[in-house]
């Protein structure tokens, strides 16, 4: 027995990669089928959609403005306070253009 298989107790080791993984190309998120943002922005809310996923290029916001079916159905997830509070009325009332007479539930 050599003096390496009695250190390793016999068994044989894998040999690390000689070559680190190349990195992956990188994503263009704007470059998404819109029928696939259309499914990722339906798992948003309004809030989530307004306040961030339509900031994150002109194609997203695109869709997040001018497809009504993401606003058919609108859950602004308020408490009764917060209703009178200016700045979500406006959001509200932005929900409901953006639904463009298609909203069904409020």
């Amino acid at each position: 027995m050599s003096s390496s298989s009695r250190r390793h107790g016999g068994h044989h080791r894998a040999e690390p990669p000689s070559h680190p993984p190349a990195p992956s190309e990188p994503r263009d998120w704007a470059a998404l089928p819109q029928d696939i943002l259309i499914t990722v922005f339906l798992k948003l809310g309004p809030r989530e959609i307004m306040l961030g996923a339509e900031f994150v290029c002109t194609t997203w916001r695109r869709v997040a403005v001018g497809e009504a079916l993401l606003w058919r159905r609108i859950d602004m997830g308020i408490d009764t306070i917060s209703v009178f509070h200016p700045a979500t009325r406006a959001m509200a009332r932005a929900t409901l253009d953006r639904s463009a007479g298609q909203c069904e539930a409020f």
